[in-house]
């Protein structure tokens, strides 16, 4: 089985951080202590992330495509949820890919615009990669959803359904660990939110897979 570095944003430029010694030991003997993953191939992804409930899907993504939203595709993407200490680590897999990603994540459980950290591996094959982190982690909860696509000047917007929580739309921005960047995401997915009409009551503090055992 091997294991590599994978960037995801279809294009966007995300910025690559160097990992602190310290923080990637943590995060290998909590989480990745088994793979054999090298340590140049660990980099954090930083970006701005936004997660609210929408009840017309219709008519959210007739406003995206106004603004000139470029369509991706839409996929079904089964998300795994593991326990671990801290953060969240996950497995997705995209039906009809030959690969799964491996996901830990950490943000803040707070109803606005935050940023979260993000450190992404490839496996190939996904059987191996699904067994042998079963066998090292408990299973948290299973996410199951249809994904629709979508980039809009530097930004990944979703449109999710899922069968046992409704519709959602999700925002994601890569951006530079720097206050005046990370400002300026900020005020950027802000005024995107005010273009679709997402009001601040949609907006989530937690995860699909927190909502689901809530």
């Amino acid at each position: 089985m091997s294991f590599n570095y994978l960037t995801f944003g279809f294009g966007l430029g995300i910025q690559l951080i160097s990992i602190d010694d310290s923080v990637l030991n943590r995060l290998i003997s909590e989480t990745y202590c088994a793979f054999p993953f090298c340590r140049r191939c660990a980099s954090w992804i930083h970006c701005l992330w936004n997660l609210a409930r929408i009840a017309d899907v219709d008519e959210v993504r007739d406003r995206l495509l106004r603004l000139g939203a470029q369509y991706v595709g839409k996929f079904h993407q089964t998300d795994t949820y593991f326990k671990v200490l801290e953060g969240r680590l996950k497995i997705r897999e995209n039906e009809g890919q030959d690969h799964v990603d491996i996901v830990y994540y950490d943000r803040p459980d707070i109803p606005e615009i935050k940023k979260s950290h993000v450190l992404l591996v490839r496996a190939q094959p996904p059987e191996t990669a699904e067994k042998l982190l079963a066998q090292l982690f408990q299973i948290k909860v299973v996410v199951s959803k249809i994904r629709e696509i979508y980039t809009l000047e530097g930004t990944r917007v979703h449109l999710d359904f899922l069968t046992e929580l409704g519709t959602f739309i999700e925002f994601e921005r890569p951006t530079k660990n720097e206050a005046s960047e990370i400002r300026k995401s900020k005020s950027i997915l802000t005024n995107l939110c005010k273009k679709l009409c997402i009001e601040k009551e949609q907006v989530e503090a937690l995860s699909y897979s927190d909502l689901l055992i809530k």
